[in-house]
């Protein structure tokens, strides 16, 4: 079989799973021992050139471009976010599903730990600065339980800003998002760390 055939048969064999995108790591893992990096990166470019893959041809720091297989790799929609229920591909992907879709203010305190993350750890990658973000403020709930759920307010960045809250039910949502998306972000460093 072809590179691109295989590149091409993988990455839309997650259309219908939580991961609706992949980014070169991904595919590296699962085709890597079959075809060189040069390869998978002549089969991507060709599928991109095909319109038969999309990509945002936007790449982070360690170069892990995303491919989508959404119609339009820059709009949104709830069905197929899964309200916020998606596995991430980035950071910046995992924090943009959390803005769209926590219920609460919760999400202010992701953002002020991520601040003081980055002021602390200047090293770090923003996935470590995300991941200790969402352990830290998953705790601090835990901690503070009904107390805090009690005097959340409504999240101003939610896809639908006009709706009624309910302070513990949309609270108990927004720790399982978080959970979510704190289990799928150590999915992928734990990846990052076995492919060094």
């Amino acid at each position: 079989m072809s590179a691109e055939k295989a590149v091409y048969q993988f990455i839309y064999s997650k259309k219908d799973d939580l991961l609706k995108h992949v980014n070169i790591f991904h595919i590296r893992v699962h085709l890597g021992k079959t075809y060189s990096e040069e390869q998978l990166q002549e089969a991507l470019s060709s599928l991109v050139a095909q319109g038969k893959i999309k990509t945002n041809a936007r790449s982070d720091e360690k170069g892990l471009t995303s491919y989508w297989v959404r119609y339009d790799p820059d709009k949104y929609s709830i069905k197929e976010d899964k309200n916020g229920f998606v596995t991430p591909c980035s950071p910046s992907h995992s924090l943009q599903m959390l803005n769209n879709y926590m219920r609460t203010d919760l999400l202010q305190l992701i953002h002020v730990q991520i601040h003081k993350f980055k002021e602390l750890q200047l090293n770090q990658s923003p996935l470590v600065y995300l991941i200790n973000s969402l352990s830290d403020v998953i705790k601090l709930v835990s901690k503070k339980g009904q107390l805090l759920m009690d005097t959340v307010c409504q999240n101003p960045f939610h896809h639908h800003p006009i709706f009624d809250l309910e302070p513990s039910t949309d609270s108990e949502h927004d720790i399982k998002l978080m959970r979510f998306h704190l289990n799928e972000l150590k999915k992928i460093q734990m990846e990052l760390d076995d492919d060094l």
